[in-house]
């Protein structure tokens, strides 16, 4: 059996490597719903069709979120975000949807 830590890193470097340069695209399956659909599978998971039965409604406060935690926030426009902690950082994409950044979460 493959260690927590272990695993959750082997999924963060895998998520990282497929979604980190790519700019964000709904139809190009490129989002933050499909980097934590990829991301829930790579850590061993077979997430449902919605999201919302995987995520938990408490949310996890930023000091106790481990690498691999996934992030639900307040978006823009009413859209919810969901961003992949990284060790020191939570990724997503920024508004003008150019590519994955270190986010500040502000809740």
């Amino acid at each position: 059996m493959i260690p927590d830590m272990i695993r959750r890193q082997r999924a963060t470097e895998a998520t990282l490597r497929k979604y980190r340069e790519r700019a964000l695209d709904w139809r190009g399956r490129t989002s933050c719903v499909h980097m934590a659909r990829y991301h829930l599978r790579q850590m061993g998971h077979r997430p449902p069709p919605m999201l919302d039965a995987v995520l938990p409604e408490g949310r996890i406060a930023p000091l106790e979120m481990r690498l691999g935690d996934l992030a639900v926030v307040r978006g823009t426009h009413g859209l919810d975000a969901i961003l992949l902690h990284a060790g020191n950082e939570a990724l997503g994409w920024p508004e003008d949807g150019s590519r994955i950044v270190p986010m500040i979460v502000h809740e």
